[in-house]
């Protein structure tokens, strides 16, 4: 797992870390493309992600996908537009900026992927 933060040395930079067998490396600095350079980072803490949610978001999306063996490659966290995680979300409620988890699934014979809010309500709606 790679987690991106904003750096504690300057909050325009960020840092790397990587999670793997119960070690954590890092920080590695991240580059950023100049066009992104100069907007301000839209930061979540960690506190306010559940983590806990995974597991169900997870089991929900194979069960969406292939009930009989799907399987997951890759979840994703990341900033995007409310309305992603939570289709509920309209008007400038949903193009706010929000933490979400795109969460990739390879099924039998079809690969779909599905976002979550910070909070864990997955949007079931596959893309």
């Amino acid at each position: 797992m790679t987690l991106v933060v904003q750096s504690a040395k300057n909050p325009k930079d960020q840092d790397e870390y990587t999670y793997e067998s119960g070690w954590v490396s890092g920080p590695e600095p991240v580059k950023i493309h100049t066009v992104f350079a100069n907007h301000t980072p839209h930061a979540n803490s960690i506190d306010e992600i559940n983590f806990s949610a995974i597991p169900a978001i997870v089991e929900r999306a194979k069960q969406l996908t292939d009930p009989d063996g799907a399987t997951v490659d890759l979840i994703s966290v990341d900033t995007e537009y409310a309305r992603m995680g939570d289709p509920s979300l309209t008007g400038k409620e949903g193009n706010q900026w929000d933490l979400t988890f795109r969460i990739f699934v390879e099924g039998t014979r079809t690969h779909q992927y599905f976002w979550a809010n910070k909070n864990g309500t997955m949007n079931e709606t596959a893309y």
